[in-house]
């Protein structure tokens, strides 16, 4: 069913995958964990990170399978944990570039004003 290449990437795909994925959940739970200590909202990052996590150890453990055993399945559930992980992520970025924005336009709001209201005091 696969060549070799495919074969050779999907090896490669479950070592970094689980060994990316352990990193993550471990960063997000230790990030959850000092996030309550700040506020609760503070830990919503940390717990997304471990489930993004969670979800790339689960895609690389399949990927090891279906390297044992190409099987519809195995490639099924693979592609599923991935497509998964890639939705988390993407939506992450872009939560990030909005509120990046926002507070861009923010601070550059209070920046100007500050500047023009500056010499009105004389």
């Amino acid at each position: 069913m696969l060549n070799e290449k495919a074969l050779d990437s999907i090896s490669k795909i479950s070592y970094w995958g689980r060994l990316t994925g352990w990193f993550m959940a471990i960063a997000g739970g230790l990030c959850a964990l000092t996030g309550l200590f700040a506020f609760v909202i503070g830990a919503i990052p940390g717990v997304l990170e471990l489930i993004i996590g969670i979800f790339l150890i689960k895609a690389a453990n399949k990927a090891g399978d279906l390297k044992l055993e190409q099987t519809d399945q195995n490639f099924g559930e693979f592609v599923s944990n991935l497509a998964v992980y890639f939705k988390i992520q993407g939506i992450l970025l872009l939560v990030g570039i909005a509120l990046f924005l926002i507070g861009a336009i923010f601070w550059g709001t209070v920046i100007i004003n500050l500047i023009n209201h500056s010499g009105s005091s004389y």
